[in-house]
């Protein structure tokens, strides 16, 4: 009977030993995975002390090059690149969190976020509302519409003929429009750009419009399905600018320094030719013309 307990007393021990060694190794594979995730963005500096300020960034996360999630969820682009290039140069940390574009900008007043990065025009009633900061990116907004559509090929086609367009729900575009003759009844509003752009393609509606950045963007990536695009007649070119809180002066001139840092240095060259394949267009900034070399 002695012999029976100690052969059961020592299996027993080789299965816990053995299931200890199968949890270990689970949570080794497990650590290994989540350290092999890359980094939302190659200028984010790990080094940043974590009693360092932390601001919470908000953007839209789904209007691709600018911001849009990576396959492991974590929002990436062009703007997330310039987020935390700043961040890395005026040594403080961010948490991006995603919102819809209707009301991202309001976070800002509520306390919900420090800081909106999410391709913003800086309207004049935005910036009676809110600070910016120096426009760190310039377009004109553009329609696409698909080339085999012969019967619209410029902004006027669209209103003579009253047919729909699709935009972005709350954005600037979709006012523009509007004010540019197209009916209200007319416009296709959607959450997000992509899914505007689907309505086009499904020819639910005529053209969709957009930034024009973002639609070369979608031009590109849907190659298969020829397009033309048009702007507005004498379309302005399109500020976009970081937005904080009104009055938050102090952290509005930290990103405008950080802004002015990767600039100087050449990051800011190196992330616009990463997402855009071609490098910055000659007078593309205010600061070519001395605004932030001051």
């Amino acid at each position: 009977m002695f012999a029976y307990r100690r052969l059961g007393s020592l299996l027993g021990w080789v299965l816990s030993v053995g299931l200890l060694s199968a949890c270990q190794a689970d949570a080794d594979k497990n650590s290994a995975a989540e350290t092999n995730i890359a980094k939302p963005s190659e200028y984010m500096d790990s080094s940043i002390p974590s009693d360092a300020p932390t601001y919470l960034v908000g953007t839209m996360g789904s209007y691709a090059p600018f911001e849009f999630r990576d396959e492991n969820g974590q929002s990436i682009g062009f703007d997330m690149d310039i987020m935390y290039a700043i961040a890395a140069k005026q040594k403080f940390n961010v948490t991006v969190l995603t919102h819809p574009w209707e009301g991202i900008l309001n976070t800002l007043n509520n306390g919900e976020r420090d800081i909106i990065i999410s391709t913003v025009n800086m309207t004049p009633e935005r910036e009676q509302q809110y600070e910016f900061t120096y426009p760190y990116f310039t377009m004109r907004d553009t329609f696409l519409v698909k080339a085999s559509n012969t019967d619209i090929n410029q902004y006027q086609d669209l209103v003579s003929k009253q047919r729909k367009v699709a935009a972005l729900a709350g954005s600037s575009q979709k006012d523009m429009t509007i004010q540019h003759g197209v009916a209200a009844e007319n416009i296709i509003t959607r959450d997000s750009q992509f899914l505007a752009l689907k309505e086009m393609f499904a020819d639910n509606a005529d053209a969709v419009i957009g930034d024009g950045a973002v639609m070369d963007y979608f031009a590109l990536s849907y190659a298969d399905i020829p397009t033309k695009a048009f702007t507005l007649p004498d379309a302005p070119q399109v500020s976009i600018g970081i937005a904080v809180k009104k009055g938050n002066t102090k952290l509005r001139d930290q990103l405008n320094n950080g802004l002015k840092q990767i600039y100087t240095d050449g990051t800011y060259d190196k992330i616009y030719f990463k997402w855009f394949k071609k490098p910055v267009p000659r007078n593309f900034l205010p600061w070519t013309s001395g605004t932030l070399a001051s």
